[in-house]
């Protein structure tokens, strides 16, 4: 019992990094798409 109560805690932590992770992206995404242009895009 004491193995696998011990490997939770550690899925549970990737598992929210993970969520956390694409989070911030869709959120940068999100601000990338509604902000105009930025001028560095020209140089792309």
């Amino acid at each position: 019992m004491s193995g696998s109560m011990a490997a939770l805690p550690r899925q549970g932590i990737i598992i929210l990094t993970y969520v956390l992770a694409a989070l911030e992206l869709t959120c940068l995404f999100m601000q990338f798409s509604i902000l105009p242009p930025p001028r560095w895009s020209s140089l792309i």
